[in-house]
């Protein structure tokens, strides 16, 4: 997600102030660090609601699992190394249909490694905005 959008939308929910969105966007910049990791860290806002920003901009439904509800067999269907590097987490199995995580949903590369991972196992998707804690 383009970081000046997550801004006006902070900005516009009034999880931030605006003068404190344009300064953490210009120093993301200089040190090029992400906008919403820069929120984090300082803490200005929590990630439950930086997620339903988030959710709001990329009309992706947020969702707070609780990981010891994933089964382990859902677990395994996409391999561990492949969830860190795209920030995605297989959460349940209903027939053919996959749900899973994502921190980035809109990140081309994760989605493009989750339609190799349908294709492959002939399964559909179905994708929620996760937070980094989930």
């Amino acid at each position: 997600m383009d970081d000046k959008i997550l801004a006006t939308g902070l900005v516009k929910r009034g999880l931030i102030s605006a003068e404190a969105s344009e300064k953490l966007l210009l120093e993301g910049k200089s040190i090029r660090k992400k906008f919403e990791d820069i929120v984090y860290e300082r803490r200005l806002s929590d990630e439950v609601a930086v997620a339903g920003v988030k959710s709001e901009i990329l009309k992706i439904p947020y969702l707070k699992i609780n990981p010891e509800s994933i089964k382990e067999d859902v677990l395994k269907i996409i391999l561990r190394e492949t969830a860190v590097n795209y920030k995605v987490i297989p959460i349940s199995k209903d027939g053919n249909l996959l749900i899973v995580g994502m921190l980035n949903p809109d990140d081309p590369r994760a989605q493009e490694a989750l339609r190799f991972i349908a294709k492959e196992q002939n399964i559909s998707l179905g994708a929620y905005l996760l937070t980094p804690s989930d």
